[in-house]
């Protein structure tokens, strides 16, 4: 599928360009040790990102470390992220838990003399070395326009978001209703804020539906939140399909018989976005 073979090539320019910047600036080291740090999320999208990491570390004949933060612990970033710079490791590459929280940490990596390479969420308050991710706006609003083609005036849209402390997750939900408004302007928006957690989307759908039984589309800011969807209109005793609900990722379900009424093929990683650093 070309959406999931994009999102294993994110993986490899992550290490591409973080193997790179790290001979660069360590050129007399004869072997270079990259911290690749992620959030912890183990879904499809991120299981090939990291996947698709390990085999690029492997052909560029680097030492890899690969470190998970329990998904939204920053305290726990921080600290490993502090951890590599007192090993004196050649680059970081990171997928930060909080745009914002995990700055100082990274500016002492940076000071240090460490590049550090953003993956996927991009970092405010420090001038990284390079940033790597998906365009989220861009997709997104793919999303939005798909949802605004299967409405009519005055319908109502369920719209689960990400983590609106990441930048990931207020690009998807900008793009989203950014996208849905240049189709259908005249459309009721239901939001239901998780942070990347499956259960939480199940939770706030099954409260929106209360309220909300005639929605016409579920959207989600990634598939585990699409899957949560499903799970709750089946609670509410809704059958599978007559709401149409519709991801982000490009997971293999999008298209399976096991999921009718999901659709992930709408949108997705649209563009790989390699970019330098942004502080």
């Amino acid at each position: 599928m070309k959406l999931l073979s994009m999102l294993k090539q994110a993986g490899l320019a992550v290490l591409a360009s973080t193997c790179m910047l790290a001979s660069t600036a360590q050129a007399q080291a004869p072997t270079l040790t990259i911290a690749y740090i992620t959030n912890g999320n183990t879904n499809e999208g991120w299981t090939l990102i990291n996947n698709g990491a390990e085999r690029a570390g492997q052909a560029a004949g680097v030492r890899l470390i690969s470190v998970a933060a329990e998904r939204g612990e920053l305290s726990r970033q921080l600290a490993i992220v502090e951890d590599m710079i007192s090993r004196r490791v050649n680059a970081i590459a990171i997928a930060p838990v909080d745009s914002a929280g995990i700055a100082p940490a990274i500016n002492r990596a940076l000071a240090a003399g460490i590049p550090v390479i953003a993956v996927d969420t991009g970092i405010t308050g420090a001038r990284i070395t390079s940033y790597v991710a998906t365009d989220n706006v861009r997709a997104a609003v793919v999303q939005g326009r798909w949802t605004g083609e299967q409405v009519r005036d005055g319908d109502t849209v369920i719209y689960i978001t990400g983590d609106q402390s990441q930048s990931t997750g207020r690009e998807r939900r900008s793009g989203f209703l950014q996208g849905l408004n240049e189709v259908r302007r005249n459309v009721r928006v239901v939001e239901v804020p998780t942070t990347w957690d499956q259960t939480m989307a199940q939770n706030g759908v099954e409260s929106a539906l209360r309220s909300h039984r005639n929605a016409r589309v579920i959207a989600s800011a990634w598939d585990g939140g699409a899957l949560g969807a499903r799970a709750a209109m089946l609670s509410a005793g809704l059958r599978a399909g007559s709401i149409q609900i519709v991801g982000f990722d490009g997971s293999p379900w999008g298209s399976d018989d096991d999921a009718p009424g999901l659709d992930a093929s709408q949108c997705g990683p649209d563009a790989v976005a390699h970019r330098p650093g942004r502080g």
